[in-house]
C-alpha cells in the first residue's frame, strides 16, 4: 500500500490494518504463507511477482501487464505464477502476458498479438492453434528454415576410429606425460 495507504478521515489508519489488508490480497492470490512485514528484499523472485500483482490489485485493477515474468523463476515458480494469473483471470482481471518463451504462451493465453521492431505485424492469433512455425516468421519476418536451417546429419563414428587421442600430456606436480 506505500504511496496509497488506508485513511480514516483523512489520516493514515494504523501498521496493522494495512499489513492485514496486504494479507488478505496474498491469501486472494493463493499466497497466504506470505508474510506481508516481511521486507521484499528478503523474498523470492516469484514471491515478489506475487507481491507485485497484490499491489497492483491493491488499486482495484483490471488490467495487469507481466513482462517476461518467468525470466527468473524455476520450473515450479513457473507453475505457481500460471496458477495465480489463470485465478486473477478467472476474477475477471485481463493479464497482458509479454514473453518470448511461445510454450509459456500456449500453456495460459488465449490470443497472440505479434510486436517487431515496434509494430504490430499480427494480432488476435488463437494461442492455442497458431503455430511455432508461423509465430517465429512474424517475430523474425523470414521463413523458419532460414533462422534455424537444418544441418546435415553428421556420420556416427565407427567403434574402431578414435574420437580422441592424446599423446605427451603432463601437468607438473599433477600427473606425469600420458
Amino acid at each position: 500500500f506505500l504511496g496509497h495507504e488506508p485513511t480514516s478521515a483523512g489520516f493514515v489508519v494504523r501498521a496493522r490494518a494495512a499489513r492485514t489488508a496486504a494479507a488478505r490480497l496474498l491469501e486472494r492470490l493463493g499466497h497466504g504463507e506470505i508474510d506481508p512485514a516481511r521486507p521484499a528484499g528478503e523474498l523470492s523472485a516469484a514471491q515478489r511477482q506475487i507481491v507485485s500483482m497484490a499491489r497492483a490489485l491493491s488499486h482495484d485493477v483490471r488490467l495487469i501487464v507481466m513482462d517476461e515474468p518467468s525470466a527468473a523463476l524455476d520450473p515450479e515458480e513457473v507453475d505457481n505464477l500460471f496458477r495465480t494469473v489463470g485465478e486473477l483471470t478467472a476474477a475477471g482481471v485481463a493479464v497482458v502476458y509479454i514473453s518470448h518463451r511461445l510454450e509459456e504462451i500456449r500453456r495460459i493465453g488465449d490470443r497472440v498479438t505479434v510486436i517487431k521492431d515496434g509494430r504490430t505485424v499480427a494480432g488476435g492469433l488463437p494461442a492455442k492453434t497458431t503455430s511455432t512455425d508461423e509465430v517465429v516468421t512474424l517475430m523474425t519476418g523470414r521463413s523458419v528454415a532460414y533462422v534455424f536451417p537444418e544441418r546435415p546429419p553428421r556420420p556416427a563414428p565407427s567403434a574402431a576410429e578414435p574420437v580422441l587421442r592424446v599423446e605427451g600430456l603432463a601437468r607438473k606436480g599433477e600427473f606425469a606425460p600420458l
